[in-house]
């Protein structure tokens, strides 16, 4: 008997409204990562588009060569957000509260992401990876409603070179986040920490941050106040900005 599944909770529908309105702006074909490169060439076959042909090594031969595309693989996007008690606190009813607006860029993030054919993996005491607008409906399921918690994202073990976003306002620990930084960086892990302030927080990069810049990660604020749409839009850019040389670089950006 199958189950009825659930109706989307109000931070779901808000998440795939501001993704939807992000990716108007973004052209179809951005992935993660990197363009494509060939990977082979082979002789071309009858019936298939003259536009395939590679003329310039045809014209090294007699014959018709195809030069074959090699997709990208899917790059893993890891994120992690937020969810302790300060973070659930509304100072102002007119605005959400920093987690609602963490977890709504999370979302909007994670559901173009995923449309777009990457991996989402949520760092927690145990990783969830989702692929696919299916594995959309698991994540937001997993997470909503939230529950506050103090945990904090742990150091595990992760794919190299991979991609890590990171919510919060950071009040927490200065020297916990020094130490997630430089163990992640020294897999060559390109990262992002953006900071939910409410209106009137100052908004300041926390001390930590001199330990971003040199491992070259990114930094970002945002008030809740304002629209969410300029920070998603920031960081999708950052994700699929085409610098392919640096995915052989021991160090380099997001």
């Amino acid at each position: 008997m199958n189950e009825t599944p659930h109706p989307p909770l109000p931070l779901q529908i808000e998440a795939e409204r501001l993704a939807s309105i992000v990716r108007q702006n973004v052209p179809s074909h951005r992935r993660v990562g990197f363009g494509e490169d060939y990977w082979q060439y082979r002789s071309y076959q009858g019936g298939e588009p003259a536009t395939m042909i590679d003329w310039r090594q045809c014209a090294r031969s007699t014959k018709l060569y195809v030069r074959d595309k090699d997709r990208p693989p899917p790059q893993t996007v890891y994120f992690w957000a937020d969810r302790s008690p300060r973070m659930h606190k509304q100072p102002n009813p007119s605005s959400p509260a920093k987690a609602d607006r963490a977890f709504t860029i999370a979302f909007a993030l994670s559901h173009m992401l995923l449309r777009g054919g990457e991996k989402v993996v949520w760092l927690g005491p145990h990783l969830l990876t989702v692929n696919g607008m299916t594995g959309f409906r698991t994540l937001t399921s997993h997470f909503l409603p939230l529950q506050k918690t103090e945990e904090l994202p742990p150091v595990t073990k992760i794919s190299r070179h991979a991609h890590m976003i990171i919510f919060s306002d950071f009040s927490s620990s200065s020297e916990y986040w020094q130490n997630f930084i430089r163990s992640y960086a020294s897999i060559h892990v390109r990262g992002a920490f953006c900071q939910i302030v409410n209106a009137g927080e100052a908004g300041t990069p926390p001390p930590f941050s001199s330990t971003l810049n040199n491992v070259g990660w990114h930094f970002l604020s945002h008030d809740v106040a304002d629209s969410p749409c300029v920070v998603l839009s920031h960081i999708f850019h950052l994700l699929t900005a085409p610098l392919r040389e640096a995915q052989v670089q021991e160090n380099y950006a997001l």
